[in-house]
């Protein structure tokens, strides 16, 4: 069956019962003109899924060209048939359904997806028969089909119901985002407000099912945390972005130290002494003791989020407290001596003078 006859034959043309096999077709990856018929989606890919294609793709040309000269290739179409190969592949599994390996059908990447699948691919063999024969992908009709219906199958395990299909979709893109914006700050450079209000309202869902222990939970928060501070400095109205990273630093430092198995201190995020808390936890401090307490000008960055405290006196209060653990963690994750501890002396300094006016 030649490619373009299946694609004329998308659609079961006469009446296939449960069971039958609608078509069974080798492995393709060496057939060249069919893999460059499949769709790379190369512009529906994220900007840090384009750059993992890109990275497998020189991995590719070191591994067939080496270090010599390689053969005149352009570099976007060998990044587009990695693409392809991503889009289309699929799980090469044994006949007890384990999977093995991976398999690429340009034939059998045109059949659609669907949540209600009338037939599904299998590979029935594992070539290990004597004499040995190669797997085959089948596709095999489960249930009637009717004259001119599509033959449809699913991209994903259906023992899931949409809405899980969907969140998990949605964490994922959520984890995507994260990166995104994190990548940004490691670069130096400022993402949209766009890119903001979405990661605002990513953290506002997240935080909904997730406490702030969860990993992915913590990372959405890290990165909003680090995006508001960096766009109140450049905002000419950052109230409620300061206000936003206050909020995530108390929810980043309960969350950072929440135990799990056992109770044992050392199974949460970040244990006893690690560098990061003691960061985190002097920016705390040093958010509660120098920028003044507002009304929040917006909803609620996270649910049921600390209220973060308007009057300077409490204020302060919570902030020693902060800087003073924070001095603790400091001389365990950075030494006897370190500039993260002595902006936290300077601050401790400095708040516990305006406390005795």
């Amino acid at each position: 069956m030649s490619f373009a006859d299946l694609k004329r034959q998308r659609n079961a043309r006469a009446n296939l019962c449960a069971g039958d096999t609608i078509f069974a077709l080798e492995s393709q990856a060496s057939v060249l003109s069919a893999s460059q018929s499949m769709q790379s989606h190369y512009g529906d890919f994220e900007g840090d899924q384009k750059d993992k294609a890109a990275q497998t793709a020189y991995r590719l040309a070191r591994y067939i060209w080496g270090d010599g000269e390689s053969e005149a290739v352009q570099v976007s179409e060998l990044i587009r048939s990695v693409m392809r190969h991503n889009t289309n592949a699929f799980a090469l599994s044994d006949p007890q359904l384990d999977p093995i390996g991976v398999c690429i059908s340009a034939h059998g990447a045109l059949l659609n997806h669907t949540c209600v699948p009338n037939a599904v691919v299998v590979f029935p063999t594992d070539g290990s028969n004597a004499p040995p024969t190669r797997c085959k992908l089948h596709v095999i009709a489960l249930r009637d089909i009717e004259p001119d219906r599509e033959v449809l199958i699913s991209y994903v395990d259906i023992a899931e119901t949409t809405v899980q299909r969907q969140l998990y979709d949605r964490l994922q893109q959520a984890q995507t985002l994260a990166k995104k914006v994190t990548d940004h700050d490691h670069a130096n450079a400022l993402p949209s407000a766009q890119d903001y209000r979405i990661l605002r309202e990513t953290v506002q869902w997240t935080s909904s099912f997730f406490p702030p222990s969860n990993t992915l939970s913590w990372m959405l928060m890290y990165a909003a945390h680090v995006q508001a501070i960096e766009r109140a400095e450049k905002s000419t109205d950052a109230a409620a972005l300061w206000d936003d990273a206050t909020t995530l630093a108390f929810l980043l430092c309960a969350g950072m130290q929440a135990r799990g198995v056992a109770a044992d201190e050392r199974s949460s995020i970040y244990p006893p002494g690690h560098p990061i808390r003691a960061v985190l936890l002097a920016t705390l401090g040093k958010l509660l003791a120098h920028e003044p307490g507002v009304p929040p000008a917006q909803s609620p960055v996270a649910e049921r989020a600390i209220s973060v405290p308007q009057l300077r006196g409490p204020r302060l209060e919570i902030a020693r407290g902060a800087l003073v653990q924070a001095l603790g963690e400091a001389r365990i994750g950075f030494g006897s001596s370190s500039q993260v501890a002595e902006v936290v002396r300077e601050t401790l300094q400095a708040i516990d003078i305006e406390r005795a006016l």
